[in-house]
């Protein structure tokens, strides 16, 4: 029920809102203002029922015809048709005056000089807008600041923990012997690059396997010894250089 209700309610709203509606009861209310003016009457509900049959409608069938409804429908279908005309003529008129106004005005304000307190505003304007971006330029140049010190801080301890890691490496500890002949190389890489020597040629899993300090240090002093240019590595078979029997042959290791 209450589906039918709003359902009902929604036609007659959009039946009553549609311009044709709207310009058809004006219509109709013009060509009738007669019946509302007796309905409005001080009259009783009788005399104006008899005077509205009697009097008002008492013409031929063609009349009252073309008074209810042809005459209203006709005068709607005109205004609707030609309505548009005059009033685009009238709108397109009202805007170019109203642009030309604009116009006038707006040359007469450009033209218009400054008053000294409008010149007070804008200079204090134009200041506060200074001030405002040192402010901000002051502001960002501290953050920058602190950020770099923030970086540098950063990068000093990355350098104190390297250093302090590489004072607690084994290998890198072991490695910091005395130099052998001129060459910085410790009793560990002489023992490995003597078991390559004596091999003539081994792999690099082998050696990896025969050294007994782990194989971080094994890899990290074939590293080494291959930065010297005291071994040879092809494909993981290692073999001794001329430099590296040089120096075993001179501290009689061979």
């Amino acid at each position: 029920m209450n589906d039918l209700i709003y359902s009902i309610k929604s036609t007659l709203y959009e039946r009553a809102a549609s311009p044709l509606f709207g310009v058809l009861f004006v219509s109709w209310s013009l060509w009738n203002y007669k019946l509302f003016l007796i309905l409005l009457s001080s009259m009783s509900a009788v005399e104006k029922i008899e005077y509205i049959s009697n009097v008002l409608y008492t013409g031929s069938v063609y009349s009252v015809i073309g008074t209810y409804y042809i005459l209203p429908v006709i005068s709607a279908a005109a205004f609707i048709l030609l309505f548009p005309f005059p009033a685009r003529w009238a709108y397109s008129y009202t805007r170019g005056k109203q642009k030309e106004l604009k116009e006038i005005r707006q040359k007469i304000e450009d033209e218009e000089p400054l008053t000294q307190a409008e010149a007070k505003t804008l200079r204090r304007q134009h200041i506060e807008l200074e001030l405002a971006y040192e402010e901000s330029l002051s502001k960002l140049r501290a953050e920058n600041n602190r950020i770099k010190a923030v970086v540098a801080e950063l990068s000093d301890r990355d350098v104190a923990n390297k250093e302090a890691t590489s004072e607690d490496d084994p290998v890198s500890e072991s490695y910091s012997g005395d130099k052998i002949d001129g060459t910085k190389i410790n009793p560990e890489m002489m023992g490995i690059l003597k078991s390559i020597a004596d091999a003539g040629t081994i792999s690099k899993d082998e050696i990896v396997d025969f050294y007994d300090g782990g194989v971080a240090s094994a890899n990290f002093y074939l590293g080494e010894l291959k930065k010297l240019n005291f071994i040879n590595d092809a494909i993981g078979n290692l073999s001794a250089t001329h430099n590296g029997l040089s120096l075993l042959k001179k501290l009689g290791k061979i």
